[in-house]
């Protein structure tokens, strides 16, 4: 992949790529995944970077996102300009992936895939499983507002989580969220790859081969039987939220919905 300098992505600051540097890690960007109003007009664009260590320029584990919006005068005028951060133009409430689909879908009266990620959600949108979605606060958890969309489904919402506690918690929000949201509890269904890995996603799931048959289903009993251990996801614990500056600068500024720093 070719190696694409951080201050190339609008509204970043060069600083950004140079904090990374000074801790021996160059920014790799490997992805980016726009989210659209219901019309089809791109809003906001999440760019996932993979931090590759300067001294041998190996993968160091570890990546971050980069969020950006579009101005409602940039929508409006039909300009290709990003800004920084997810913006307060009032479609961030309830951004979702692959909206567009999902709100076909809603209309249809079919089944959904909630997703942990937008990889995720691409893999299984790919492999035509059905219309999936996720949302851009990743490991931050859902919003109440995002949830209300996915409420109107009239058939059965699966959640598909990672193999490890985080995808546990994470999937446990979004049910509690939806059913707040109006959802029927019988209406969720959990999900986990058929991959005997911890932290094994969909995407690992696909790659091996198996289909959508072959997820395993999880009850709501071994669901609750994990938050009881290990709590459920915390408020303000790592994401990629609200924010008033560019997602990865490690400050950790948040506007009192969710703490967000690199993930």
């Amino acid at each position: 992949m070719k190696y694409i300098p951080s201050d190339e992505v609008a509204g970043t600051r060069p600083s950004w790529r140079d904090r990374w540097l000074e801790r021996g890690l160059r920014p790799l960007r490997i992805a980016e995944f726009v989210y659209e109003r219901p019309d089809g007009n791109p809003v906001v664009k999440k760019v996932k970077f993979a931090l590759m260590r300067t001294d041998d320029g190996r993968w160091s584990g570890e990546k971050t996102f980069v969020v950006q919006h579009r101005t409602i005068q940039s929508v409006l005028l039909g300009a290709d300009r990003w800004d920084p951060g997810v913006g307060r133009e009032g479609w961030e409430t309830d951004l979702l992936y692959k909206r567009v689909e999902l709100e076909k879908a809603l209309r249809a009266g079919e089944d959904l895939i909630v997703c942990e990620g937008e990889k995720d959600c691409d893999s299984v949108m790919v492999e035509g499983w059905g219309a999936a979605t996720s949302h851009y606060q990743g490991a931050a958890g859902m919003r109440l507002e995002q949830a209300a969309v996915i409420a109107r489904c009239r058939g059965t919402v699966y959640i598909v989580m990672d193999r490890d506690v985080t995808g546990v918690q994470i999937a446990w929000r979004s049910a509690v969220l939806l059913v707040k949201a109006g959802l029927g509890p019988r209406q969720i269904s959990f999900h986990e790859p058929a991959i005997d890995k911890v932290g094994a996603d969909v995407s690992d799931h696909i790659k091996a081969g198996l289909g959508p048959d072959e997820l395993r289903p999880v009850s709501s009993f071994e669901v609750r039987e994990v938050i009881a251990e290990h709590g459920e996801l915390p408020r303000g614990g790592w994401g990629y939220g609200y924010k008033t500056r560019e997602l990865g600068d490690g400050q950790g500024t948040h506007d009192g919905e969710w703490k967000v720093q690199r993930a």
